[in-house]
């Protein structure tokens, strides 16, 4: 009953929620009973929550192995907001920053370390897990283990091998949205989990859709939209993290690639009143993508 309280008191005072969202709790449940788990759940439905509650319940370091830096970044930095010491270990890191951030590990700062999958098997970091107790061994976008996969790391592979070289097996915890039957069977054969409790909460996004316009005039419709929907969350004022992505598909990219790159997205600012209630815009090029990206953010007061 101790260990219940303590989840749901972890629950409201770091993520201000009273309950769990639909699958999360067994896997947590099961973290901390000692079970290896693999948990498929969809974008937003919160995989991190299922082992950083685990983390601040078990007695010592909890790992999460994650091929993302800028996923490490955004997720150490609301942590430590929250309160919680944690850092991340990767490739943006200069090396004294290295040996300083596992330094400090060493001495048990951090309650919880991302890291990433190639430090895993250098000295330094195994010189670390050998004289570090780990409780939970996390692994964020376990698909990656997976050749079936289009996000195969051959760094994953070496999971299983770090894990062999740890004193005492921690628990393994493998977190993805992204999971065929034939993905999740290697997931759970490679990363060598023991008897894991699968948990699949299924890929439907309820405050999502896809919808496809053929319009001649693409800018006014664009502006059309924004004008009908004031009141949208993604468009109250200065909340720069509500923002409206317009995907533009990459034969129209072509073609108007020239013109968005004299303009820098100016045709919005134009066809509205440019200070009280306009839009700013902006574009961002992602060639490995091939796709260009629109944010339009509603600042009332202009741009800051």
């Amino acid at each position: 009953m101790k260990q219940q309280q303590d989840k749901y008191d972890i629950l409201k005072t770091y993520y201000g929620y009273d309950t769990f969202r639909d699958g999360q709790e067994e896997l947590i449940d099961c973290l901390l009973n000692g079970q290896d788990v693999c948990g498929i759940m969809p974008t937003g439905a919160g995989k991190s929550v299922c082992y950083q509650v685990p983390a601040l319940l078990l007695p010592h370091v909890t790992l999460v192995v994650s091929p993302l830096i800028s996923l490490m970044k955004d997720q150490v930095r609301a942590l430590n907001q929250m309160g919680v010491h944690a850092a991340y270990l990767n490739s943006s890191l200069s090396w004294n920053q290295y040996k300083k951030a596992l330094a400090y590990a060493k001495e048990g700062r951090y309650k919880i370390i991302y890291v990433a999958p190639e430090r895993l098997l250098t000295e330094d970091f195994l010189d670390f897990a050998a004289s570090t107790p780990i409780s939970l061994l996390a692994v964020d976008e376990a698909h990656c283990v997976s050749q079936w996969g289009q996000d195969f790391r051959p760094s994953y592979l070496k999971i299983p091998e770090f894990v062999r070289t740890l004193p005492i097996r921690p628990v393994i915890g493998a977190f993805t949205a992204t999971a065929t039957r034939e993905v999740r069977e290697d997931i759970i054969r490679m990363l060598e989990l023991s008897d894991p409790h699968v948990a699949v909460t299924g890929f439907d996004r309820k405050n999502l859709y896809f919808e496809v316009r053929h319009d001649k005039d693409k800018y006014r419709s664009i502006r059309d939209y924004l004008l009908a929907h004031p009141n949208a969350p993604f468009l109250k004022p200065r909340e720069i993290a509500h923002t409206t992505y317009l995907y533009h598909l990459h034969a129209e990219i072509q073609k108007a690639r020239r013109s968005l790159r004299d303009l820098r997205a100016s045709w919005i600012c134009n066809v509205l009143p440019p200070l009280d209630g306009g839009y700013a815009a902006s574009t961002i090029y992602s060639p490995c993508c091939g796709f260009e990206n629109t944010i339009c953010m509603r600042l009332r007061g202009g741009v800051e």
